[in-house]
């Protein structure tokens, strides 16, 4: 006995489509993600490998147990966590990586970076003073 198809709604085959296209942008940020921040995340890693990795050298034991121990940490959070975990994390999430709570949206300070904000108020201040 054969099964019918449903016929679609005219717009669900236009909300598939569109949801299917998120997603595709949403796999090739992260991937972006990957490529652009890996070499930085990689550089920075080998430098501290090489830091941690020469305290083998000391002659104290507990120095050497350092040393390996964070070497050997900083690998893991280097190429696990940072260049694979994090973006895949971020792919998956999609918009909710960036989402911030209402409550602590007003605990934070508000920062500009060009100082706009602080001169906009210096110039209400001084129009404010009298003459």
């Amino acid at each position: 006995m054969e099964t019918e198809k449903q016929p679609q709604k005219p717009g669900q085959a236009l909300k598939k489509a569109k949801a299917q296209a998120r997603m595709l942008i949403l796999v090739a940020a992260g991937l972006s993600l990957i490529a652009s921040g890996a070499r930085v995340i990689t550089a920075a890693a080998l430098i501290m490998v090489a830091v941690f990795g020469s305290f083998i050298l000391a002659d104290d034991p507990t120095t050497k147990q350092f040393g390996l121990g964070l070497a050997f940490a900083i690998a893991i959070d280097a190429t696990l966590i940072r260049c694979v975990l994090v973006p895949a994390i971020m792919v998956i999430f999609g918009m909710a990586n960036w989402w911030l709570p209402s409550w602590l949206d007003r605990i934070l300070p508000r920062v500009g970076i060009e100082g706009r904000a602080f001169l906009e108020k210096l110039d209400s201040e001084q129009d404010r003073r009298p003459a």
